[in-house]
């Protein structure tokens, strides 16, 4: 015997509590399908964790991570000879820098908000 379906109700669409604490009740990522609240309040934790000093340590620390980016990057001077790059969001400014090792031209390394970075690189020209 198979047991009733539950109904949606404000707590989530099965009863039970959302799986995420800033989810508007549908069970989903609210990045993606959440009310605008809840997609704010995502967006918010998610940048705010990067401005900590102990991330950016931690990604720094994480060996694996480092080498492939490295790998990518310098393995690959031939993408960024004579370039122009932009690093948004550049936290540690490892990457821009070993964008430059890389053979740039010029290096753009930026913490703005991406909105700010991505309309004064197009009135620039840049993009």
């Amino acid at each position: 015997m198979t047991e009733p379906k539950a109904e949606p109700t404000a707590e989530g669409a099965t009863g039970t509590p959302p799986p995420f604490a800033n989810t508007s009740g549908n069970d989903e990522i609210p990045s993606f399908n959440g009310d605008a609240k809840a997609k704010a309040t995502d967006f918010a934790n998610y940048f705010c964790s990067y401005a900590q000093l102990y991330h950016q340590k931690q990604m720094l620390a994480d060996h694996n991570r480092m080498a492939a980016y490295h790998a990518a990057i310098l393995g690959n001077s031939d993408a960024f000879k004579d370039k122009v790059v932009m690093d948004v969001g550049t936290g540690s400014g490892i990457l821009a820098v070993w964008a430059a090792q890389a053979g740039a031209r010029k290096v753009y390394a930026s913490e703005l908000p991406i909105a700010f970075v991505a309309s004064a690189a197009a009135a620039a020209g840049i993009c």
